[in-house]
């Protein structure tokens, strides 16, 4: 989701819609990640408002077959984004608002 035109609550509300019902992935907060992380690691973001305004698409290139494993170099990229991300914890989950702090991050933060 774009944080520039979603803002911290819009994130939160859609945040917390793709993660109700899944115990074992509760919501705890958002992710932060920079498009330029993004297309450091080879993948590529596209705006994608026919989703929903702000929604953001990363794409990987590749095409994994369902109930097949990921290819090697798909869960490499994975990783480096995983790693380049910045998880902001939501000190109040339960909160219809945004609670934590501002979400702020910097490409140079994240490279």
């Amino acid at each position: 989701m774009r944080h520039t035109y979603m803002k911290s609550d819009s994130c939160k509300a859609r945040a917390k819609g793709i993660a109700s019902g899944d115990t074992n992935n509760p919501y705890v907060g958002l992710a932060a990640v920079t498009v330029e992380s993004v297309r450091s690691v080879g993948s590529e973001v596209t705006d994608s408002r026919e989703e929903f305004c702000g929604h953001a698409h990363i794409s990987h290139g590749m095409v994994v077959p369902a109930n097949e494993p990921p290819d090697v170099m798909l869960s490499l990229r994975i990783r480096a984004l995983i790693a380049k991300a910045t998880l902001v914890l939501d000190p109040m989950p339960d909160a219809e608002t945004w609670t934590g702090p501002q979400i702020e991050i910097s490409s140079q933060a994240q490279d």
